[in-house]
């Protein structure tokens, strides 16, 4: 593909993403290890300058690619557990895997925000994003595992214990908001309602598929034997989005596949010109970003939470 600069921050995006997982000596090297891929990523990319802090040198590719592209997609990569103190939770550490790592494909099923444009500022210093968005929910209850069920490197039987947490939580609702049953709201949830063609909402038929794995699931027997015989119904298994990303229940009742990062308490927000709901903290006077979720019901993935009036959104800062 010939790369413009149209197309250059997408063409950036897209070889981050396929790096991200590949093991370097020297962080930095995700990004200026790159450089050499495309003469033209070097117009937008930080020029190699190792006395510059791995935190920096990320902020000024997420502030480039931003403004290049006036899109938010980039905060959807923001949602790995770093270490690095000060580094600002909207910024993707490129050489952290991601908690939730959704296919660019799945990404643009969604339209959570109405089609609308990204309102942003970055300050000079690179550490606060504002956004402007609409809260619509809240986090009411998590139903989280042992941590092993969420490590990035866990096997699929680690994984059982995390999921029928899930599937618990979804199946103590007596009743879901939208009227359908509770049983297929929790499957659709657990697949982010995407099936593996990126079919979304997922066709009616993968609820035979769901019944089958559930049963496996939450038959009693050890963990490494139900994984074997998870694997024969692996065509359910393999769109189970929440790997990890645990089901929660909102405060207003809806399901949702959010990272397991997150917690009780925690506001769920459509921000402008974003696809996806994320996640946010309150800390003080800001938020901190988690994560990109899923929320099923309303219409919320089809923009119909997000107002079509610009003065009913409020602005988040992010830290």
């Amino acid at each position: 593909m010939q790369i413009t600069d149209d197309n250059l921050s997408a063409a950036i995006y897209r070889a981050l993403r396929r790096v991200r997982h590949l093991k370097a000596s020297d962080p930095r090297d995700k990004i200026f290890g790159i450089l050499g891929l495309c003469s033209a990523f070097g117009s937008l990319l930080p020029k190699p300058d190792y006395s510059m802090t791995e935190s920096d040198v990320f902020c000024e590719v997420a502030r480039a690619l931003i403004l290049h592209s006036q899109s938010l997609q980039i905060l959807a990569e923001a949602n790995e557990e770093t270490s690095l103190v000060g580094h600002p939770s909207w910024v993707p550490h490129w050489s952290i895997p991601a908690i939730v790592g959704l296919p660019t494909e799945s990404a643009r099923c969604y339209n959570a925000s109405r089609n609308s444009n990204a309102e942003f500022e970055i300050s000079s210093n690179n550490k606060e994003l504002w956004v402007a968005g609409k809260g619509i929910d809240v986090v009411e209850k998590t139903s989280l595992a042992s941590s092993t069920a969420y490590d990035f490197g866990a096997s699929d039987w680690q994984r059982i214990a995390g999921w029928q947490a899930s599937c618990s939580l979804g199946l103590s609702l007596t009743e879901y908001p939208t009227g359908e049953p509770v049983r297929e709201a929790l499957w659709r949830t657990l697949c982010w309602n995407v099936a593996k063609t990126d079919q979304y909402p997922a066709p009616a038929d993968k609820k035979v598929i769901f019944e089958e794995w559930y049963r496996v699931l939450t038959a009693d027997e050890e963990p490494k034997r139900t994984s074997r015989e998870l694997e024969a119904h692996r065509r359910f298994n393999e769109l189970v989005r929440s790997r990890r990303a645990p089901l929660c229940i909102t405060e207003k009742g809806f399901l949702a596949s959010a990272p397991y990062t997150t917690e009780v308490g925690d506001r769920i927000v459509v921000l402008s010109g974003a696809r996806l709901p994320f996640v946010l903290r309150p800390v003080e006077d800001h938020y901190k970003l988690i994560g990109p979720c899923y929320v099923h019901g309303a219409g919320i993935m089809d923009g119909e939470a997000f107002p079509e009036n610009p003065e009913e959104l409020e602005w988040f800062s992010i830290w």
